[in-house]
């Protein structure tokens, strides 16, 4: 099974997806994209996109694409390409792959117990 991107959203840009930033190559943020397996629901990922302009020597690049010039499709290409190498059995799987790659909203998640 290989997920896919249900939706995506950037509470700094907004659309994200038609977002032009006047330096392309100055670019910081972060952004959500929910993922899942169909249309039935999926968990939500966090992803830090920032260009290598903007990268500095204490900048964490755990959860991170970083691209030489901003472009929406980049961005795309970049997510996909990590979905792909996060295939799996079942859905587990694949978020402990995602996990590895992208800021996972149930990261750390204990049930609670009484």
């Amino acid at each position: 099974m290989t997920p896919i991107i249900l939706s995506f959203d950037c509470t700094d840009y907004d659309p994200i997806d038609s977002w032009l930033f006047p330096e392309p190559k100055s670019v910081d943020f972060w952004m959500n994209f929910t993922i899942g397996l169909d249309q039935r629901g999926g968990n939500d990922f966090q992803l830090h996109i920032l260009t290598t302009e903007m990268v500095q020597n204490n900048t964490s690049l755990n959860n991170a694409i970083v691209l030489d010039c901003y472009s929406w499709d980049a961005v795309r290409l970049k997510v996909n390409e990590i979905l792909d190498q996060c295939s799996g059995e079942n859905w587990e799987d694949i978020c402990s792959k995602l996990s590895q790659k992208m800021a996972w909203e149930y990261e750390n998640y204990q049930p609670y117990s009484f």
